[in-house]
């Protein structure tokens, strides 16, 4: 083929919108459209077509916007049981946005029949990335009872099943939920829910669970078992179960003394907290904060020797962890 000919078949492609052969440069070529940037004009039909092209290949960011249009009328007419198949698409790629918009679609029944389970899993998906909207949503719908037995004899699902197996730190959300909120109140299932939770190797419902045995709230009051599971969940990396385990041998009140073994904990705590990105230590920050208030009143009980002894015990630690990571 002659370069003229080879220019003339690019230019035709680029006309038609055939160059874009990516999802990626397809998706580009959709924003452009529906934007009316890069050059191009505001066009949702263009805008669809290239969205169409890069969702066919995979892009989720396309799926997404694809059912957006789709869903909406912009472009075509409005057909939300077809935008509900490529909402699932991006979905189960791992979209948090489509996997919250799959909640507000099964809660509200647009274009699905309404379903509540699926609703709270969508939405407890979405929220264990990150997603503080559908973090929301899914605390007033457990909360406020929309359509789910005010008994919330749905949690079971939440412990067994696909989700109850992969959705640790969602499941842990709602034990909180069941604890702290209002007519959600319920220790017993709590407990269960944390008890499961912990058995998988979840440090933070080892944390949770350290707590509850300690204060004996849903469960009687043991001291040795909370002990285990603050143990399992320090081991874990867990900062609030390094602090705690630290502050119960600070003070010595439901274990023996021992300032050594306190500020070691309170030390590998402070790592911990340390290691955290901003975002995770802005959550922490009381958490944090309190770990450097007790480790500075250990510090004060012990000698230089003793201080760097601990110190080198929580280093031994901190390098085997960070080995084994």
């Amino acid at each position: 083929m002659d370069l003229k000919k080879t220019v003339a078949l690019l230019l035709l492609a680029v006309a038609l919108g055939g160059c874009d052969v990516s999802g990626d440069r397809a998706f580009q070529r959709g924003l452009d459209y529906e934007y009316g940037q890069g050059g191009m004009p505001q066009d949702d039909t263009r805008a669809l077509e290239m969205y169409r092209k890069a969702a066919e290949a995979g892009h989720v960011g396309a799926q997404n916007n694809l059912a957006d249009f789709i869903y909406e009328g912009r472009g075509v007419k409005e057909d939300r049981a077809g935008a509900v198949r490529w909402y699932h698409k991006a979905a189960e790629q791992g979209s948090a946005r489509a996997q919250n918009k799959l909640g507000d679609i099964y809660h509200h029944g647009r274009g699905v029949v309404r379903d509540y389970v699926e609703a709270l899993r969508w939405y407890a998906l979405a929220a264990e990335q990150g997603h503080s909207k559908a973090s929301d949503s899914l605390r007033l719908m457990l909360i406020s009872g929309y359509g789910v037995p005010r008994d919330y004899g749905g949690r079971a699902y939440w412990v067994g099943g696909s989700l109850g197996r992969a959705n640790y730190r969602a499941r842990h959300k709602l034990a909180h939920m069941l604890e702290y909120h209002g007519q959600a109140r319920d220790d017993a299932e709590a407990v269960k829910m944390l008890t499961a939770l912990a058995q998988t190797g979840y440090p933070g419902a080892q944390a949770h669970l350290g707590i509850r045995y300690r204060e004996g709230r849903g469960v009687q009051r043991d001291i040795e078992t909370a002990l285990l599971w603050y143990r399992r969940g320090a081991e874990g990396g867990d900062i609030s179960a390094q602090k705690d385990l630290g502050s119960l041998y600070l003070r010595g009140e439901e274990v023996d003394r021992d300032v050594g073994k306190a500020f070691k904990w309170l030390t590998i705590a402070l790592d911990t907290g340390r290691s955290m990105t901003e975002r995770h230590r802005d959550y922490f920050r009381s958490e944090i904060l309190e770990v450097n208030r007790l480790l500075s009143n250990a510090a004060l009980a012990m000698t230089s020797a003793e201080i760097v002894e601990a110190e080198d015990q929580a280093a031994e630690w901190i390098g085997k962890h960070k080995t084994s990571e």
